[in-house]
């Protein structure tokens, strides 16, 4: 039985399991009863095994990169120094079972979660295995650096301890100006929740910073303050002469302060405002 052509919207790279959408039942049972199938997406294309059928989904295994029509392609960069390459590999990847160094990189790309497109489009083995090194090289600058981290917050709580000091009493801190700063209801409920989550966090999390920022805006705003109105239209025109010689239309910026002195002057008149 011929193997059916399915459009999916993610491939797998060979050696790998998982299940894929497919919404044509009858395309489904198709692929099932003939135990392959042609998963394409745009110019790539890998033939998997079926395994199973679901409500919605193929369960599959992916076996080998092919054209669009399910044709086999050639992928090339073999040979001994590939597979001295895969034998330094190895003690990165111990579960990983590969024949050669084409699957190997396969299933090790899967493992590191390389985009898999890239990685099925290229056919040279040696190209894929160089991608394979660079991704181990930074996941272990990524490890070390991290580890380092633990170890500086480790000397950090040792210091502190030796200095009598605690990490927490910068978070009560926070919260002690928080209360003191006359907050809105609203916006003392926010700030709250984010100092608790503050406190929660590492000094080393992205989000530490912007956090800490973000209180500091708040409590510097001047909620509690107030500044009395400048109704004096001549001193408002004097201003803006000298900040705003030769525009036409002044009178807009006068308007407030005409405003503002109208009101003190009658509530039940409605201000007009003089050309």
């Amino acid at each position: 039985m011929d193997r059916p052509i399915v459009t999916v919207a993610e491939l797998l790279l060979p050696g790998s399991e998982s299940r894929v959408s497919v919404a044509d039942a009858g395309l489904r049972a198709q692929a099932l009863a003939a135990g392959q199938a042609v998963l394409v997406k745009g110019a790539l294309a890998v033939r998997v095994e079926v395994l199973e059928a679901g409500d919605g989904f193929l369960r599959v295994r992916a076996l080998e990169r092919v054209t669009p029509d399910g044709q086999a392609v050639v992928e090339h960069g073999f040979g001994p120094a590939a597979e001295r390459r895969v034998l330094k590999l190895r003690a990165q990847f111990p579960s990983l079972e590969a024949n050669d160094a084409g699957r190997f990189a396969d299933l090790a790309a899967a493992a590191l979660q390389l985009p898999t497109d890239a990685m099925l489009a290229e056919l040279d083995v040696s190209a894929r295995l160089s991608q394979i090194e660079e991704a181990v090289t930074r996941r272990g600058e990524a490890d070390r650096a991290l580890r380092r981290i633990d170890i500086l917050r480790q000397r950090k709580r040792e210091i502190l301890t030796e200095l009598g000091e605690d990490e927490t009493e910068a978070a009560e801190v926070l919260r002690e100006r928080i209360a003191a700063a006359h907050l809105p209801p609203e916006v003392e409920v926010v700030a709250k929740k984010q100092a608790t989550r503050l406190a929660g966090m590492g000094e080393a999390s992205p989000e530490h910073s912007v956090t800490l920022n973000y209180l500091e805006w708040l409590l510097e705003l001047p909620w509690d303050k107030r500044t009395p109105d400048v109704t004096d239209v001549a001193a408002a025109r004097a201003i803006l002469e000298a900040d705003h010689h030769g525009l036409d239309k002044r009178h807009r910026f006068w308007h407030r302060p005409r405003l503002c002195g109208c009101r003190h002057e009658c509530d039940d008149e409605r201000p007009r405002r003089s050309e």
